[in-house]
């Protein structure tokens, strides 16, 4: 199963997802929980960090 959720900043996406994943945890369900923009990737992640802050 893939869920995905986006929204605007502070529409309450974190929460939701906590929420979410505990509630499948609890089921007995084995959750993996991806964040994008993953500014901790190899190549790019530092790049679309410094675009996103406005540097360039």
């Amino acid at each position: 199963m893939l869920i995905v959720l986006e929204g605007l900043d502070g529409a309450g996406k974190s929460t939701q997802i906590n929420l979410l994943q505990q509630y499948f945890e609890s089921s007995g369900s084995k959750v993996k929980y991806l964040h994008f923009p993953r500014f901790d990737a190899p190549v790019f992640g530092d790049l679309i960090a410094r675009f996103l802050r406005g540097d360039f």
